[in-house]
This record gives structure tokens, sequence and C-alpha cells, in this order.
């Protein structure tokens, strides 16, 4: 029977333009992970870019095969999925546009066996 658990990758914060990293999670036995983005608030003209990258040791770090999500420009939620191959997961979002402010939050579901 597989196995189901979740992170809180980001809490929900107001942030502004710049990239912010996770920390790493590992997850020695997931081999799927949905990528849950909820946005509650936005001011200026905002671009919010999340994907999830991997790491067999959290040293070196690559895009998780269909890790990219959706852009959000505005309030609302969007769910993405990453096939992971390594032990470690973290989420990268990127603020960028016009005077952007974004508040959100990234929760990460992984599914093991």
């Amino acid at each position: 029977m597989p196995l189901i658990n979740g992170e809180i990758a980001l809490v929900s914060s107001a942030r502004g333009s710049g990239t912010y990293l996770s920390n790493p999670i590992a997850l020695p036995t997931a081999t799927y992970c949905l990528v849950l983005v909820h946005v509650t608030a936005v001011s200026g003209a905002p671009i919010l870019d999340i994907s999830a990258e991997q790491s067999a040791g959290g040293g070196t770090w690559t895009s998780s095969i269909g890790s990219g999500i959706s852009q959000l420009v505005g309030v609302g939620n969007s769910i993405g999925h990453a096939l992971i191959t390594s032990g470690y997961i973290r989420i990268t979002a990127t603020v960028a546009g016009v005077t952007p402010n974004v508040t959100f939050g990234v929760v990460i579901l992984y599914f093991g066996v």
C-alpha cells in the first residue's frame, strides 16, 4: 500500500521580487510528488514561478521531471507534479514583475511504497 506524506515547503508569507528556496526535504522512498501552491494576495503586477528540484545528497540540484507549475499572476491555486529520482526535493519560487508582492505558500504531498 502506498504511503502519502506531506510537508510545508514554504510557509505562507508576503514576498517581494526575488528567488526563494525551501529547505531540502528528504524523500528516501518517494517517487512522485504533488506541489500545491496557494496565493492569497497580490499587489503590483507580479509573476510567480514555482518549480521542484531534486538532489542525490543535497548539494547539486537539478529540475525534477514534470516539475513546472503554471505561472500565477493573481490570487488562486495551482497544482503541479514531479517525478523524483533522487533522495531530496526542494521548491524554488521566483517572484518577478512590476513592483511585485505576492502572499503565497507551497505544500508538497509525496507518495512512496
